[in-house]
């Protein structure tokens, strides 16, 4: 877990500096940044995802955005984003860093919802479909 947190400091960090650096000042900054948040980004979702794979539906989900975006950047690295469409390959590396963290967000809620319930004495009842 500490490695994921590690992760995702260090992608926002990538994301800091490729906001700073613009792409047009022909500085290589902009790509070190961007480099860093796809690759840390896309490696903490896929950490995260085998940690909480077995939280249905969104730990899944969220292996499914690190697969994907780490996909994209595998594939960008092997033909040197020189495709057809290369703003296509930045966003299938990026937007779904964007959803995993998202996602994130809600696992690690539910997480601590339910470790404040059991502290409490309180055990959470697994939510069933209603009779019909």
């Amino acid at each position: 877990m500490i490695a994921a947190r590690s992760l995702t400091l260090v992608a926002g960090a990538g994301t800091v500096i490729v906001g700073l650096v613009p792409e047009d000042t022909g500085s290589a900054w902009h790509l070190v940044g961007a480099v860093v948040y796809f690759a840390a980004g896309a490696v903490a979702l896929l950490l995260l995802g085998c940690l909480w794979f077995r939280q249905p539906p969104l730990g899944w989900s969220i292996l499914a955005c690190g697969a994907v975006s780490f996909g994209a950047l595998v594939a960008s690295g092997l033909t040197g984003m020189q495709v057809p469409e290369p703003g296509t390959l930045e966003r299938l590396m990026g937007c779904p860093i964007t959803i995993g963290v998202a996602a994130v967000g809600l696992v690690a809620q539910r997480v601590r919802q339910e470790r404040a319930a059991r502290s409490a004495g309180r055990v959470r009842r697994p939510r069933t479909a209603p009779d019909i």
